[in-house]
């Protein structure tokens, strides 16, 4: 039973503070980001990793982030206290950069979400925007 719960706890994000997280679907929600606590030198340490939890199940899924050919594309820099606001079109601004991750939720098929802002705690504060696609 130990094992098996180490198994679960490596199948989440770590616990973080400042994370983006917004709807998915009626069932799940997407995680970004967010800030963990590191040693004394480092103070808080900022993600970009993007996580798909399942409400029903209670279960994480780390999604894949890939570097998208539009917009000179990119994977966000890690940051915390940015904020994620879903896309209502499926078209994109030329002049935002977009990043394409992937996941086996097979309830959803494509969907956009408006990355901008936050901050590396203490070192810079971003004022840049991403599109993220989360798709199959």
């Amino acid at each position: 039973q130990q094992q098996q719960q180490q198994q679960q706890q490596q199948l989440a994000p770590s616990p973080r503070a400042g994370a983006c997280l917004v709807s998915l679907t009626e069932d799940s929600v997407l995680l970004f980001g967010g800030a963990q606590q590191g040693d004394e030198q480092q103070g808080l340490v900022p993600n970009n990793d993007v996580w798909i939890l399942d409400i029903n199940y209670g279960v994480w899924e780390k999604l894949n982030v890939k570097e998208a050919s539009l917009g000179g594309g990119g994977i966000p820099p890690p940051r915390n206290a940015a904020t994620l606001t879903p896309l209502l079109s499926s078209s994109s601004s030329s002049s935002s950069q977009t990043t394409t991750t992937t996941h086996t939720n097979k309830k959803l098929s494509s969907q956009q979400f408006l990355l901008t802002g936050g901050w590396e705690p203490f070192l810079q504060t971003w004022d840049d925007v991403f599109v993220l696609n989360v798709m199959e």
